[in-house]
């Protein structure tokens, strides 16, 4: 880009939503932008109808790289994603949620891998899980940078990495030709985005850490829910044979399988029995017949067995080292 071009305009832009988080999260969030190390920078705010303080929070913000938008009613989160996306300014557009962070490099590492690599779709980074009180939880790596598209979602399938939207780069214009953050249910809207950037404009990848993304204790207990995500699950498979139809076969062969587990974690919070056959049954329909619900169930219980063992021995040794300990005293 020419130095003409970036005096136009900020070349990144940070788009923030938030609703009622004044008190909360979004005071850090936004920190987090401010804190970018890379000058050619916006930070866009879409409140979306906040009843708090976000509106006072904001009028006392005096950053000139900082814009404001609130709206006059709630028009819903999907909604509010792609107004952000509207009124960037930015060549590239980074979308955070606003109980999510941005390590201050970021936008610096991932502007660096475009000058060299050139223009793409989409460039991604590691990124740390955090619970809602800010604890770390664990991290998830990055793709490995230079994968072909089928590959790169191959690779998610098999659980090596993941897709964050705190992490995630887009180039603010190819995203808005391709219909911004869109997909039926408003669920599976950024990975769907993802895979239509990747799949024709390619992407670069970074492997430190981009972000944190909050994890919170929400409620999948609803049937509604659970078939919500099912059915944005099956159209994110569906964008994915689209987009790549010469390896449309490897794809349905893992991705079925992959979202069908994916759905099933939301059918097995269902309080519900006769709730939960029925729609175990819907998404096993859903996805081919791909991955039946009784393997998961299954597998499911292993797993808490392992993990009701696991916390047994545990308890065991510690209380063997206490027992030693007041001997030994």
């Amino acid at each position: 880009m020419s130095q003409d071009a970036q005096r136009a305009g900020p070349l990144v832009t940070i788009g923030i939503s938030t609703y009622n988080r004044a008190a909360s999260t979004f005071p850090a969030s936004l920190e987090s932008a401010l804190a970018q190390t890379y000058p050619e920078l916006e930070v866009l705010v879409c409140d979306n109808a906040s009843e708090d303080d976000t509106e006072r929070l904001m009028r006392s913000v005096r950053d000139p790289r900082v814009r404001y938008h609130r709206h006059p009613r709630n028009i819903g989160a999907s909604a509010n994603f792609d107004s952000c996306l509207d009124m960037a300014r930015g060549r590239y557009f980074v979308l955070l949620h606003d109980d999510d962070l941005l390590e201050p490099t970021f936008v610096e590492r991932a502007m660096e891998a475009v000058a060299r690599g050139g223009d793409v779709g989409v460039v991604l980074a590691a990124v740390e899980l955090i619970d809602a009180d800010g604890n770390r939880q664990g991290s998830v790596a990055a793709p490995p940078d230079g994968l072909p598209a089928a590959e790169l979602f191959l690779g998610w399938f098999a659980r090596r990495f993941s897709f964050y939207l705190c992490t995630t780069v887009f180039h603010r214009e190819r995203l808005q030709h391709v219909g911004g953050f869109e997909s039926p249910e408003g669920l599976f809207q950024d990975v769907v985005a993802i895979v239509r950037l990747v799949a024709r404009h390619g992407y670069h990848a970074l492997p430190e850490t981009g972000g944190s993304f909050r994890r919170h204790a929400n409620s999948r207990t609803a049937a509604g829910a659970a078939r919500r995500w099912a059915r944005d699950a099956r159209f994110l498979l569906d964008t994915l044979i689209e987009e790549m139809p010469a390896d449309a076969q490897r794809l349905r062969a893992a991705g079925a399988p992959y979202l069908s587990i994916t759905s099933y974690r939301y059918v097995r919070a269902i309080e519900s029995a006769d709730e939960r056959r029925e729609l175990y049954r819907e998404v096993f329909e859903l996805f081919d017949r791909s991955y039946a619900p009784w393997r998961f169930v299954a597998r499911a219980l292993r797993r808490s067995v392992r993990t009701a063992l696991a916390r047994r021995l545990a308890g065991a040794r510690s209380l063997v080292r206490a027992s030693r300990a007041e001997r030994a005293a």
